[in-house]
């Protein structure tokens, strides 16, 4: 009976606690610890939001068959009608 319970200890010592392996940083947590990193402007976000709102229904003067634009007329028309979204607000790009 004392081997029995010197084997069960010495393995049980042997073996250790198991400890919790430390977990690594998520992405997000490693980009918010970043000093550099100040996440994105506001200026940014309302640019965003234009071009995607502009894309899919079209510029404020959009044409009843603005569906049928190609890409290229499209993005054309979204760069004059987005060209000043988020001016004036915050930003996270460096002053040119």
């Amino acid at each position: 009976m004392k081997t029995l319970f010197a084997c069960v200890l010495t393995l049980v010592v042997a073996c250790g606690g198991s400890k919790p392996k430390a977990t690594e940083p998520t992405t997000e947590t490693k980009a918010a610890d970043d000093p550099d990193n100040h996440g994105i402007g506001q200026a940014e976000v309302a640019a965003q939001a234009c071009y995607e709102g502009c894309l899919d229904k079209g510029p404020a003067n959009a044409p009843a068959d603005w569906s049928t634009k190609s890409d290229a007329d499209k993005q054309t028309a979204c760069n004059a009608e987005c060209k000043n979204a988020g001016a004036g607000m915050p930003s996270d790009q460096p002053a040119k």
